[in-house]
């Protein structure tokens, strides 16, 4: 099964490693998810999927500061439906991730792993 993961300048040969990575492990990514940049617009979906993940959520204040600041925020998106958020500060040349969230019913498909991958190639380009 192919599916379409548009990472920045990912290519099908890199998610393929990215598969690969989890040694054997069965791995169906959904076709149509998208990781692209947080916007303001999405903050409503964003805490929704982050309250729904953790017993003590990030406020939205604080996520409002990571988005107009110098943090990295993505999010993930599948058939137009935000289902998770990655945050990564850069601290000089060292990313530090600051929260990774997917919402419990997409974990367990390595949408976070994926996530992950997709912000530290971002924070060292």
């Amino acid at each position: 099964m192919w599916f379409l993961v548009r990472i920045f300048a990912t290519t099908i040969d890199e998610a393929l490693a990215l598969v690969r990575a989890f040694q054997g492990r069965a791995l169906a990514l959904p076709q149509s998810l998208l990781i692209r940049e947080m916007r303001h617009i999405d903050l409503p979906y964003v805490m929704g999927n982050e309250n729904a993940a953790y017993d003590y959520p990030w406020t939205l204040n604080i996520m409002r500061g990571s988005l107009n600041g110098a943090d990295a925020c993505d999010v993930l998106e599948l058939e137009g439906r935000i289902i998770g958020h990655c945050v990564v500060k850069m601290i000089l040349d060292e990313p530090h991730l600051l929260n990774l969230c997917v919402h419990p019913d997409q974990q367990g498909q390595g949408l976070g792993r994926l996530a992950l991958d997709a912000a530290l190639k971002k924070a060292s380009q």
